[in-house]
């Protein structure tokens, strides 16, 4: 099997992504592979290698992970996002973008070029921002009904909801 073949298959058996300081211990497993990987470095390694592994600069050592074969071509970090976002209940407040990180390494340089709310702003057909004088409220956007959220609706609804008073 190739260095980029058994990279994979042990970066995915650390979880799908492991930080690139850490192939020092995948060179302890396969010295075969040293000199390949090091001759380039870890990240044109991983870029020459696209089709298995992916890099993400985090302003240090930076992630090396594992991509997925089955589903999109090319990863769509606004899809990907409001998934997430949906299988948290609809909303998220902004600080836990770190968390979808761990989970999706290869969107962080796409998302923190923009900063999560211009993200967020220019994929508003699946995403929603609100400021909330901290980190703000990411939120999926409704497919079908209101193309945008509209406070005096809501609020005209649930107080039809609580009887017609409040």
């Amino acid at each position: 099997s190739s260095p980029a073949q058994d990279l994979a298959e042990y970066v995915k058996k650390k979880g799908g992504n492991m930080v690139g300081s850490q192939i020092t211990q995948f060179y302890q497993d396969f010295p075969q592979h040293k000199a390949a990987i090091s001759a380039k470095g870890v990240r044109e390694f991983c870029e020459a290698n696209e089709e298995l592994l992916g890099f993400a600069a985090d302003g240090g050592a930076g992630l090396i992970f594992v991509k997925k074969k089955a589903g999109k071509a090319k990863p769509n970090a606004a899809e990907d996002l409001a998934e997430y976002v949906k299988k948290k209940g609809g909303n998220m407040v902004g600080s836990q973008i770190t968390q979808f990180y761990q989970d999706f390494p290869q969107h962080k340089a796409a998302i923190s070029a923009k900063g999560v709310r211009e993200f967020c702003e220019a994929n508003e057909e699946l995403l929603g921002f609100a400021a909330d004088g901290g980190a703000g409220l990411i939120f999926v956007k409704k497919k079908a009904g209101k193309a945008k959220p509209n406070a005096a609706e809501d609020l005209a609804e649930y107080v039809k909801k609580k009887g017609g008073n409040m």
